[in-house]
């Protein structure tokens, strides 16, 4: 390690050149693959001091200790009361004399889960909505599906447009449906729970934009299947989103024990846990819980009582045939 970053210079580009190499003393050179891997270890250390700290006070989430959550160099602190946030600034301000990182407060934000008066808090700033790792985190449900679907679908409609002055083929206009269309609302997907009024629209732009807004000519239930099929393969935003769904689930019946999944392991533990309830036909409105968007349509998704069976390794969803076999990646395993 210590050959690799001996003697490391480097220089600036400017418009009019470079400037004369320097040399560097302290961080990581930037895309060497070993940067990443040597950041983490750095940063890790902040967790385990965080974590372990007895004087900050941690969040317990049915019976889950929630202090820290760390991705690269995006950092989440869950601190019971404002009182708190001197005493982590200072845990912070040491780890960053050690380490030699530096914390900007300017980049910093507060989310109160209560409501609260105060505008700033030690110089961070109280927001009704914060980002993290790109999903904007509210209190206000309608504030997240504004930002992530439906400014979105706008975007996307907009690029959509631009498209049909082009002579593009079907083939292309669908191509073109899954890259600038579909492929935005993927992300926001495996963590919000699009409501069915977003999913009709969005299918119903996609189609607009491969039909050029003029009457089908091929069934719905014919263009989502294959080529080998007679169909065009086109993807449909409801069946991607119950496959997104259905890897969550899978996720979830593999780390039930993760403090990310506290909430819904103790939802669906007071009506006999998760594995029991996807064997079962329950109608979700019937049980003594109540659950989120989110896991509603995880929990639909995952249990194929609310579906047609074709074949014992076929479900049809909606229009849609899903294959639940041991090669396909939304395979799961109840037992």
């Amino acid at each position: 390690m210590k050959m690799i970053y001996r003697d490391m210079n480097s220089s600036v580009s400017l418009p009019f050149g470079t400037t004369q190499r320097f040399q560097i003393g302290r961080g990581i050179r930037q895309g060497c693959p070993l940067s990443s891997l040597l950041f983490l270890l750095a940063v890790d250390m902040l967790s385990t001091l965080v974590s372990h700290d007895l004087s900050v006070k941690k969040l317990n989430v049915f019976g889950k200790t929630l202090a820290i959550s760390q991705l690269a160099d995006d950092t989440a602190l869950f601190l019971q009361n404002k009182d708190q946030i001197p005493l982590d600034i200072s845990l912070i301000n040491s780890f960053c004399k050690a380490s030699g990182l530096q914390l900007n407060l300017n980049k910093c934000e507060r989310l109160a889960l209560h409501p609260i008066q105060d505008l700033s808090l030690y110089n961070i700033p109280v927001k009704v909505t914060v980002k993290y790792l790109g999903i904007s985190i509210s209190k206000d449900l309608k504030i997240s599906m504004k930002e992530h679907f439906e400014n979105k679908i706008q975007k996307a409609s907009g690029i959509l447009n631009s498209w049909l002055q082009r002579d593009v083929s079907i083939f292309g206009r669908i191509l073109l449906s899954k890259g600038e269309y579909l492929s935005r609302l993927i992300y926001p997907a495996l963590s919000l729970a699009p409501s069915s009024g977003i999913i009709k629209i969005s299918n119903q732009k996609m189609y607009d934009f491969i039909w050029r807004h003029k009457t089908l000519y091929i069934r719905k239930s014919d263009i989502i299947k294959g080529y080998e099929e007679g169909g065009l393969n086109k993807i449909e935003f409801e069946s991607m989103n119950t496959l997104l769904k259905l890897k969550c689930h899978q996720m979830f019946l593999g780390n039930t024990e993760s403090f990310w999944y506290a909430v819904p392991s103790a939802l669906f533990g007071e009506v006999g846990g998760i594995r029991f309830l996807l064997k079962c036909d329950f109608d979700l409105p019937k049980l003594p819980v109540k659950l989120l968007a989110f896991h509603q349509q995880s929990y639909y998704a995952g249990n194929w009582h609310t579906h047609t069976i074709l074949h014992p390794i076929i479900i049809l969803y909606g229009i849609t045939n899903i294959f639940y076999t041991e090669t396909n990646p939304c395979f799961m395993k109840i037992g």
